[in-house]
């Protein structure tokens, strides 16, 4: 990964998070309701998605926060190496109980990060997070992950192949995130705009009605820091039409 918005020093302790969070994030259960990958793949595409959201908003992160966003892509779904429920607050405990994140961290950073993992849930009260903190925009920084975690969608994620191989073990929720997210050809940023493809807008309606709740969720942080709210268009392909970078 390039990291591009953070310099060399803060990209070489990235490699070492990430090398260390793959272990966890290889042995993640597949029991999980909305299954698709919540391992490496999933990182990745968030600090893909982090880069051309921030690009696209023309956001003005400082560093250390943008390095915080690229810790939390690796590190907030760790957790769930015990099971979905409280996976973010167990995502948590496990940087406090691994000696090597605060070895290679610091207390400093391992303070702010714990709330970037725990405030990614939408169960988690963004009000409990320090607005600043130790030089952080910290609610603004838990924010931005928050909705860039939920447009982590689409088709790549559950391939119709595996679906059709496993879809009669899945529960009824499983199915109808496996179906939503095969539904979902991609999505973009188009300042003001989240753009998503998709070839059924009911059949990927759970995904869609995610995204809008967790914008809801976040609006009054980015305005009361000058970052403007996306809204999501939801466009309908044709037959032909399979190409997300063309929105």
């Amino acid at each position: 990964m390039e990291y591009a918005n953070v310099s060399d020093d803060y990209k070489a302790t990235l490699k070492s998070i990430e090398f260390f969070s793959e272990k966890f994030l290889k042995f993640i259960p597949r029991a999980i309701p909305d299954y698709p990958s919540h391992g490496a793949d999933h990182s990745k595409e968030i600090l893909s998605l982090l880069d051309r959201f921030i690009e696209a908003w023309q956001v003005n992160l400082t560093e250390k926060e943008a390095y915080l966003l690229y810790l939390g892509a690796w590190v907030h779904d760790i957790g769930n190496i015990t099971g979905r429920e409280s996976h973010n607050e167990k995502s948590a405990e496990i940087l406090d109980k691994i000696p090597f994140f605060g070895s290679i961290l610091g207390k400093e950073v391992i303070t702010l990060l714990k709330w970037v993992v725990k405030a990614h849930s939408s169960t988690y009260p963004l009000e409990r997070v320090p607005k600043d903190c130790l030089g952080v925009r910290l609610q603004l920084i838990c924010s931005i992950f928050r909705i860039i975690d939920a447009c982590e969608i689409g088709h790549p994620k559950c391939p119709t192949e595996v679906y059709e191989f496993i879809q009669d073990d899945l529960s009824t929720e499983s199915n109808k995130y496996w179906k939503a997210h095969i539904s979902i050809i991609g999505v973009s940023f188009k300042f003001p705009k989240i753009k998503i493809l998709v070839d059924d807008s009911k059949v990927s309606s759970i995904l869609i009605d995610h995204i809008e709740e967790e914008i809801d969720s976040i609006k009054g942080v980015l305005d009361s820091n000058g970052v403007p709210v996306p809204y999501v268009e939801v466009v309908v392909a044709d037959a032909t039409d399979h190409d997300y970078f063309l929105l």
